[in-house]
């Protein structure tokens, strides 16, 4: 059924591949910039930007491509999903281990038999009551997301600063 949870195993992988496509076309675009303002020697210079997390790179890098003439648009939709990917990424990949909000009892071989949890309203991927991974719908919208990202910010460090450039509501004009 379409509205149905997703609980098939590869969805997590499927949305971190998304997310690593996404990141990686983030860094080229840094790679990018930094190359060709500083030729070879622009390695020093980019390691403090590839650090932050994806999401502050994302916000920080049309300021920078554009010499602070566009930033991101936070309220256009689109930014708003691809936000929301890498939140659901690291729901998925990043999960907080048991031992941390629950109390764990095993049995004399080390096997679980109870779990009892302080808050019974953590979200737990584990938990196979209360898992909700993803819908299938939200698989394609992701993937409909992605193809939408790569061509907007591939060689986005020459195409933002045209004089033809066009923001396509990903990008706003900073107003100084």
């Amino acid at each position: 059924m379409e509205s149905e949870s997703y609980r098939h195993f590869l969805a997590p992988s499927f949305i971190a591949a998304l997310c690593a496509g996404i990141e990686g076309e983030i860094n080229t675009c840094y790679v990018d910039f930094f190359h060709k303002k500083l030729g070879k020697k622009y390695r020093p210079y980019i390691r403090p930007y590839l650090m932050l997390r994806v999401e502050d790179r994302l916000t920080q890098l049309p300021l920078l491509l554009s010499n602070f003439k566009y930033g991101l648009n936070d309220k256009n939709p689109k930014v708003k999903q691809v936000l929301q990917l890498f939140e659901r990424r690291n729901q998925l990949l990043h999960v907080k281990h048991l031992w941390h909000y629950a109390d764990i009892t095993e049995d004399e071989k080390g096997k679980i038999i109870a779990i009892k949890y302080h808050d019974e309203n953590d979200r737990d991927p584990y938990r196979d009551s209360t898992t909700e991974f993803v819908e299938k719908s939200d698989l394609r919208t992701y993937m409909k997301l992605y193809n939408e990202f790569i061509p907007r910010f591939a060689s986005l460090a020459s195409r933002i600063t045209r004089k033809n450039f066009n923001p396509h509501g990903w990008f706003v004009r900073v107003e100084l």
